[in-house]
């Protein structure tokens, strides 16, 4: 607990008891967290928490409610991103959004919306529509050669031309950049 003392902040006469367990409820699904740390006032019946208590259950609150809402998860983003071979910075600029925006989908610290959701899946299945984002107006992206996408067709071979049969390739783990 990281409050001072036993004491409630709240009326200061009765005591703080820890609570263990909660129940999340999202969109009519439910997680259980039986790590969550709660406090109730045995004097006014206030419930609280405090600090960092339950810091290290936010990531498995919101990966829950992606995958309620059919969103990728930021390993998902970050496999997508290393298998087009472009760093955080580069797939920002492409985007249109900030640089650290784009760190913070793939640490999960910002869930993305649903239209940029949609987009990275349709760039992941067609990664050669970077070469038509790269001639946009207003564009910082530059297109080159050197990055020409490779694709995967369906009997696993690789080859440089263009198909819609190509799947995301990447595997191994994400480091956050």
């Amino acid at each position: 607990m990281r409050h001072e003392t036993n004491i409630c902040p709240i009326c200061g006469k009765g005591n703080l008891e820890i609570v263990l367990g909660y129940t999340y409820e999202y969109k009519g699904n439910t997680l259980t967290l039986p790590n969550y740390t709660s406090y109730v006032c045995s004097h006014c019946g206030q419930d609280m928490e405090f600090g960092d208590d339950n810091i290290n259950l936010d990531d498995e609150i919101m990966n829950f409610m992606r995958k309620i809402d059919g969103l990728l998860t930021p390993k998902d983003i970050c496999r997508m991103r290393k298998s087009l071979g472009l760093t955080q910075k580069s797939l920002a600029e492409i985007l249109g959004v900030g640089e650290k925006t784009f760190a913070r989908y793939e640490n999960g610290s910002v869930t993305q919306s649903r239209i940029m959701d949609n987009f990275l899946r349709v760039m992941g299945k067609h990664p050669e529509i970077l070469e038509t984002l790269a001639g946009t107006p207003g564009s910082r992206f530059a297109y080159t050669e050197s990055m020409r996408v490779k694709y995967i067709l369906s009997d696993g071979n690789l080859n440089g031309s263009t198909h819609s049969a190509y799947q995301l390739a990447a595997t191994g783990t994400c480091e956050y950049v």
